[in-house]
């Protein structure tokens, strides 16, 4: 399935750097496919979406306890970093979804990447 192709090289983007969507598709030997590696990240599924799973339900009364101490969540080991792919130029892609433009730079400089 292309789209689980497109998730396994982005899987592969080390911390810190950025891809093209070109690039890619070039390794997936689909050069001139760069706008399905868009679409394919545009249709991630949200349980590739977040780093990390959802929390189980906190125990009875937990919740009654303001300075207890919440575990951390584990990590997803589906995760696909989509944030880590721009356009050919290196920027931001525009898209309809202002919200999600701006969570892709949060992330990018999370991870020390000059957005």
């Amino acid at each position: 399935d292309f789209h689980q192709r497109v998730y396994a090289i982005v899987r592969q983007i080390p911390e810190g750097r950025v891809c093209s969507y070109g690039t890619v598709a070039k390794l997936l030997h689909h050069p001139r496919h760069s706008r399905m590696v868009g679409q394919a990240l545009k249709l991630l599924p949200r349980a590739y979406a977040s780093p990390h799973l959802p929390l189980p339900p906190q125990p009875e009364g937990a919740e009654d306890d303001p300075n207890a101490v919440l575990p951390a969540p584990p990590p997803n080991p589906e995760w696909v970093p989509w944030h880590r792919v721009v356009s050919s130029s290196g920027v931001i892609s525009p898209r309809g979804n202002v919200g999600a433009v701006r969570r892709q730079g949060e992330y990018l400089e999370a991870e020390g990447v000059e957005v």
